[in-house]
Parts: structure tokens; C-alpha cells; sequence
């Protein structure tokens, strides 16, 4: 057991934060939590932690992990309970250094700092309800409890049973019209799967995960395919130009797969995804690699880091229609499976 002694120690502007002073600097725990400063500068990855000042220098080092608990000053968003790994942490000041999150972390924010042991753990128990989500929507109304609609103004989303082949079974019907959007994405921190392939490479997590799709695409002429996407993103809301995003598209009326970290982007065309008829996708991250596949045919595979998001991600499909495209652009999206594999 640690034994600890508080102090309040002065931080300039007339308020103190209250400071953790550890008897045994080398005494590490499993789990802490802390507020960051009161006074810390918002960043994506520096978190000044003064409750936990004391420990050994990088004594938190890649084994640690720093999730945010709560937006202080936004309870709910992001980056409200992304984790994210500790790369270095300095003990005279409690400051650690992280992979990035989507979002700055900002003063009085709550944190957990944990070991790598429980992270697995954790995220199977907050960011998913499973290790396995099979959706084949037979409740005949989307579940929102674990998706979240946006309706084109037109025509509502709704789960139809008269589209072939699935003409006994049910598929969400997307029909959207000129310029509307028709969105179903996971809800937030309900329906969210960890894409960390350096965390499956370095055998922190002995897992893969894996995303795939049945979808009928009729007329992509009428798609505005600038900004509709289906696949993962980090961040509700993110579309085809967004950062951070892994999935497929359409470039000139032709798909293609893409996969973006932080802007840095690569995409390859695809020539099986047949249009006005079903077609099977698929997404697998693995140990540094994110594959793409088409009717269980491996297209293509992404290797480079410089292209591959390290994020907790939601599946989404967002369909937009372009200008002029009036009932003409329907989409139907039939089974769903995402899930984590051994491997």
C-alpha cells in the first residue's frame, strides 16, 4: 500500500492545485486519477497532472495509459473517454507526454492514469458493449441505443424487407435526395472500437479488429462524392475530407479504399464494387496493417504508419447526394458485423 501525504502548493495566479507527494517515488499503482492544472496551457498530447508529481522521471513510460474522464468544461464530448498511451512523463512537474487525442485536453479536466494490463479491460467495458456486434436489424427500427440516424429532410431512414435479395429479411434504407444527407453512425461511446494497430503489433493487445458490410448502391452518379464515406471515423460528424479516417468512397464515379491519420492520406481505386447490385465490404487491422476487402477478395493493404489512425473510432456510413441528384440515389445497407478476433 502507497502512502501519501497532500500539500497545497502555490501556482501563480492566486489559485493552488493540489499536489500528490508520493513517500516512495518508485511506489507505482495500477491506476490513478487526477484534474489537470488549473492553469494548463489545452494540447492534444501534454497533460500537467500536479496531483501526480513525485514519481521517478518516465517511471509512466509506455506502459501507462491517460484517459480523459471529463471535459471540464464540456461534459460528454470529446475527448471525453479516449485513452491514449503515456510516451514520457516528468515527475517534478506531473507533466506527461501522450499519442495524440482527437481533441486538446484542457485545464481541469479529469483524468485516469493506468497500467497497460487494464486498458484492454476498460475499453471492452466503456467503449463497446462486446467483443462482437452482429446487426441484421430484424427489430424493423434502427436500435438507438447503439446507433445514431441523421434523416435527409425527404425521406426518414427506415428499415425496408422488400429489397432483393433480402426480400424476407431487413436492410436500412438510405433514399436520399438532392443535396440531403443520410447518415447511421455508432452512438457516441456506445458503439466505439479501438483501430490501434501499433498496440496489436507491440502484443499489448492480442487482437484484431474487424469491421465488414452488405451495401447496394444505386446511380453513384447523383452522390456528392467529395464527402460521403462509409467505414470508420474518429470524430461524429467527419465525412470523405475529414482526417482520420478509414473506409471506402468514390472518386469520379469509381470507388476506392482510403485510410487517413492526421491528414496524411493514401487511397487506392477499387474496380469490383459493382454498382445495383450487392456487395460485400470488409476492413481488418492488424499488426500494422489495415486490409480492404471486396466480396471476401483482399484488394488492398496499408502498411505505411504515416497513413494508419491510432484511434478509438465509430462505423458510420453517411451518404450525400449531389445537386440535381433528386430521387435518384438510394443506398440499402443489409448485415453488419464488427468485432475483435484473436490472433
Amino acid at each position: 500500500m502507497i502512502t501519501k501525504s497532500y500539500a497545497v502548493l502555490p501556482t501563480g495566479s492566486g489559485r493552488p492545485d493540489y499536489v500528490l507527494a508520493v513517500k516512495d517515488p518508485a511506489a507505482v499503482s495500477p491506476m490513478y486519477s487526477g484534474q489537470c492544472s488549473y492553469n494548463m496551457t489545452p494540447s492534444l498530447n501534454t497533460i500537467v497532472v500536479p496531483y501526480l508529481v513525485g514519481y521517478y522521471d518516465d517511471i509512466f513510460n509506455t506502459k501507462f495509459y491517460v484517459q480523459v474522464v471529463r471535459n471540464a468544461n464540456s461534459p460528454g464530448a470529446l475527448p471525453e473517454n479516449e485513452i491514449k498511451r503515456v510516451l514520457d512523463y516528468i515527475g517534478a512537474t506531473g507533466t506527461f507526454t501522450t499519442d495524440n487525442f482527437s481533441l486538446n485536453v484542457e485545464a481541469n479536466d479529469l483524468v485516469l492514469v493506468m497500467h497497460e494490463s487494464l486498458v484492454s479491460v476498460l475499453l471492452g467495458e466503456i467503449e463497446v458493449r462486446a467483443d462482437i456486434l452482429s446487426e441484421v436489424w430484424q427489430t424493423e427500427a434502427i436500435d438507438l441505443n447503439l446507433w445514431t440516424p441523421t434523416h435527409p429532410a425527404t425521406n426518414p431512414l427506415i428499415v425496408a424487407t422488400n429489397v432483393a435479395p433480402y426480400n424476407a429479411m431487413h436492410v436500412v434504407e438510405f433514399n436520399v435526395e438532392n443535396a440531403e444527407t443520410g447518415q447511421l453512425i455508432g452512438r457516441v461511446n456506445r458503439n466505439r472500437w479501438r483501430v490501434y494497430p501499433d498496440l496489436v503489433s507491440s502484443r499489448r493487445v492480442l487482437e484484431k479488429f474487424v469491421m465488414e458490410w452488405e451495401i447496394y448502391h444505386n446511380d453513384v452518379a447523383n452522390m456528392n462524392q467529395a464527402v460521403s464515406f462509409m467505414g470508420l471515423v474518429t470524430v461524429p460528424g467527419s465525412d470523405r475530407a475529414s482526417n482520420n479516417i478509414v473506409g471506402f468512397g468514390y472518386n469520379a464515379n469509381l470507388p476506392l479504399c482510403i485510410t487517413d491519420r492526421g491528414g496524411v492520406e493514401s487511397t487506392m481505386a477499387l474496380v469490383d464494387v459493382v454498382e445495383d447490385q450487392w456487395n460485400k465490404l470488409k476492413i481488418e487491422v492488424g499488426a500494422l496493417y489495415i486490409s480492404f476487402y471486396v466480396n471476401d477478395v483482399l484488394r488492398h493493404r496499408f502498411s505505411n504508419p504515416i497513413w494508419m489512425p491510432d484511434q478509438l473510432m465509430y462505423p458510420v456510413w453517411r451518404f450525400v447526394s449531389a445537386a440535381g441528384g433528386a430521387d435518384t440515389f438510394e443506398n440499402y445497407l443489409g448485415a453488419v458485423s464488427l468485432r475483435y478476433e484473436k490472433v
